[in-house]
């Protein structure tokens, strides 16, 4: 009786044991699949078409004045006379110094008796009185003191090489002029600017090349006057590519008749390419990474989000194009439930 006792005793025990080994094994089984679904994140995807869009860019910019040159004599000497300040607007040929005439006036007076020489000389040629070869050596040298007083002159009496503003005045009357102006780092008196044509220079995508041409015409915008719109037109498309960017430069002339725009202020030009087709999604489908420009999305393959890089185009009020070689029509994009998502994360689409 008591062996049949201690049997069913350790009968028992096993039976307890392995309903224990049991429970923790469902417990265990339990826990993995609890795991698995909290890895597995609920996404919203939806096709990737191509549509055909009006490609319009918008790139930033510096205003730039059309023209600008640094006015000064070749060599140095005093300023005897100054004519104009900062903030004048002269025409071309407007004088703007004076520097000291004593070498100038000296060369003058040789030039008129060498000018009044040769006038005796025409007529004394003209009846053989003189030989060719010493009215020849007369003329030459008449012309060479032409030719130096020209140059004189023109260092001498400063003038505006185009109708412009004076932006920059960096001596005063009666002062040696060295030959620099520490402001600017170069040779001048004044800086001119025209103002009344102005000019920016901006890079362009190079996919954009076949497009632009010479006389195309842009819009300017500015945040100083929002509700103004500058018209402007490429003069000068740049016939190479940047390597590292993949952009070309484009110079634009904007008329400012009303001189509102001043070169160095900021803008905006706003390019009208035409319709093209182009993949576009959902704005808010497109991530940033942190501290970077780069932007991405997150497309649904075999049950995974894979994280791929694009590049931006046009937006559409909630739309925006992208581009990427990596990324084809008919793909699904996930474009909710992506926030927080790491390249190759379980999905699952809901």
């Amino acid at each position: 009786m008591k062996s049949i006792v201690n049997i069913t005793t350790i009968f028992a025990c096993v039976c307890i044991m392995a309903s224990c080994g049991e429970q923790k094994s469902d417990n265990k089984t339990g826990q993995t699949d609890s795991t698995q679904q909290e890895k597995t994140k609920p996404v919203k995807v939806m096709p990737i078409t191509v549509q055909e869009v009006s490609i319009e860019e918008v790139y930033p910019a510096t205003i730039q004045a059309w023209q600008e040159a640094h006015v000064g004599p070749a060599a140095p000497g005093q300023i005897h006379k100054i004519y104009v300040n900062v903030g004048d607007k002269v025409s071309k040929g407007t004088l703007l110094a004076q520097m000291d005439p004593t070498q100038y006036n000296q060369v003058r007076i040789q030039y008129q008796d060498a000018k009044r020489d040769l006038q005796r000389m025409d007529s004394l040629i003209k009846y053989g009185n003189i030989s060719q070869q010493t009215y020849d050596k007369i003329k030459l040298q008449n012309e060479v003191l032409q030719t130096n007083l020209q140059t004189l002159g023109d260092n001498v009496f400063l003038k505006a090489p185009f109708p412009g503003v004076i932006t920059g005045k960096y001596f005063n009357e009666r002062e040696n002029y060295s030959g620099m102006a520490a402001a600017v780092g170069v040779g001048a008196i004044f800086t001119i600017m025209q103002v009344n044509e102005l000019k920016v220079i901006v890079s362009v995508s190079e996919r954009f090349f076949p497009i632009v041409k010479k006389g195309m015409k842009t819009k300017l915008l500015t945040d100083i006057y929002p509700d103004k719109k500058f018209e402007g037109a490429i003069e000068t498309v740049y016939p190479t590519i940047d390597a590292a960017t993949k952009t070309f430069k484009i110079e634009i002339k904007v008329p400012n008749p009303q001189e509102l725009l001043r070169p160095g202020m900021y803008a905006r030009i706003a390019f009208d390419f035409g319709k093209a087709k182009a993949m576009v999604v959902p704005a808010n489908a497109v991530l940033k990474q942190e501290g970077t420009n780069e932007r991405y999305v997150f497309i649904f393959d075999n049950g995974k989000a894979i994280r791929i890089p694009v590049e931006l185009g046009t937006r559409f009020n909630e739309q925006i194009e992208i581009r990427s070689e990596k990324i084809t029509p008919g793909m699904q994009l996930i474009y909710a439930g992506h926030t927080g998502l790491i390249n190759e994360q379980a999905v699952e689409i809901k």
